[in-house]
């Protein structure tokens, strides 16, 4: 049985006004077992040039190891696996330890090579003003440290 998450805007609260933003389906591709699911992730939505619809890319995804157990975790994880959040200190990225597993590395890894996503680190030189960096080669840095030390650790 598939899932259907659809976003909509709604301008102050008025349902008469609501714009439909994006579609999104998950469903089960019935290679799971028991407790865990497999599924197939699809998005589409209004595109940025000229108010169209269209898939985004890089979709389809699939999302593996998915607890059965509640719909809501279902969704919440397929909708983690497609659009990842990734919290950067000073000093690290901050992958939580429930996901710091090596499967969920080299997938993270995988996701910031590919081109559904833009990182800019922005910051100060001292010298002169702002500084804008690509973030995925320091991003990519610090998920391989992971990824090493979840592979030392089987994690």
């Amino acid at each position: 049985m598939p899932y259907k998450v659809t976003i909509e805007l709604i301008p102050r609260g008025d349902e008469s006004r609501a714009q439909k933003l994006a579609i999104i389906r998950i469903t089960n591709d019935g290679t799971g077992d028991q407790y865990y699911a497999n599924y197939r992730v699809e998005a589409e939505g209004q595109t940025s040039e000229g108010g169209g619809w269209d898939s985004y890319a890089g979709f389809p995804i699939t999302v593996d190891g998915v607890d059965r157990s509640d719909f809501l975790r279902a969704v919440a994880a397929s909708l983690e696996a497609a659009f990842p959040t990734v919290k950067i200190n000073e000093a690290s990225v901050d992958v939580p330890p429930v996901r710091r597993s090596l499967p969920r590395l080299e997938e993270l890894l995988h996701f910031i090579d590919g081109d559904r996503i833009e990182i800019k680190l922005y910051g100060n030189d001292g010298f002169d003003g702002q500084e804008i960096l690509d973030g995925r080669e320091y991003l990519k840095k610090w998920i391989t440290e992971a990824v090493e030390e979840a592979r030392g650790n089987d994690i």
